[in-house]
């Protein structure tokens, strides 16, 4: 009778030294389970190329950023079907950061960086083109520069511009931006003011021209009074009165 009980012990021990395994075995098939049900299949992911624009991180107090700079950059990105169809052109900004250390007046590139990137969930960036953008960080400087008339055309009546006499108003300005620039000017032309043909006075308000956009100046704008016509000749009043009382006019020829 010792034997069946000895075989039945040893299937019991037999089973139990399987709970291990099996439970083991559970385990990594609920994983697979879950991987296949809750994560994205391989052919679910997308890659593809757009546009994304550049914001620049604001410079210090005192100092000013070249406005002359990249406003996009192309980049690859991938991520699932679903998060990258509603991805336009110009739809994902980046941030570009300050250089490190910052070099007034000094072009530096500045690496570009997934970090800085505002992007859906769901989508990464694989790559920029170009991967590096150039920044430029100057001095604000303000300066007092002369403005000059800019004629278009040749005056009628026989005149030429040499012949234009002309007061501006102001006749300076204060021009303002990155110290490089600035340095550049010691005058300042004013928009075209067109005189061809013209024989009588005039009088116009001009804007001042500004071939970089990191330049501004205080005032906008002058003032030009041109003249074109001849001064009336004044008779001296002595003259004028003796001219009267022998009954005759000494501005009649």
């Amino acid at each position: 009778m010792s034997e069946p009980l000895d075989s039945g012990a040893k299937r019991v021990n037999e089973a139990e030294s399987l709970w291990p395994t099996r439970t083991v075995a559970l385990v990594v098939a609920v994983l697979i389970w879950l991987f296949a049900s809750y994560l994205p299949r391989l052919d679910d992911i997308e890659d593809t190329v757009v546009t994304a624009t550049l914001s620049y991180a604001a410079p210090p107090e005192g100092m000013i950023a070249d406005a002359e700079r990249r406003t996009t950059v192309t980049i690859r990105i991938r991520g699932t079907a679903d998060a990258i169809a509603p991805i336009a052109n110009d739809s994902i900004n980046i941030t570009v950061p300050l250089p490190e250390p910052i070099l007034a007046g000094v072009q530096t590139d500045v690496q570009l960086s997934a970090e800085d990137a505002a992007l859906p969930d769901g989508v990464e960036i694989m790559s920029f083109t170009p991967s590096t953008v150039s920044v430029l960080i100057d001095e604000l400087v303000s300066e007092s520069v002369l403005v000059v008339p800019h004629w278009v055309g040749e005056p009628g009546a026989g005149l030429t511009r040499a012949d234009l006499d002309f007061e501006i108003s102001p006749e300076r300005v204060t021009l303002t931006g990155p110290k490089a620039a600035v340095e550049n000017f010691t005058s300042l032309a004013t928009d075209p003011i067109d005189v061809a043909g013209r024989a009588i006075n005039f009088e116009k308000k001009v804007g001042l021209q500004l071939s970089d956009p990191a330049l501004s100046t205080n005032p906008t704008s002058v003032t030009v009074k041109v003249k074109l016509e001849p001064e009336p000749e004044l008779v001296p009043a002595e003259e004028d009165a003796e001219s009267v009382d022998n009954g005759t006019d000494s501005r009649q020829p």
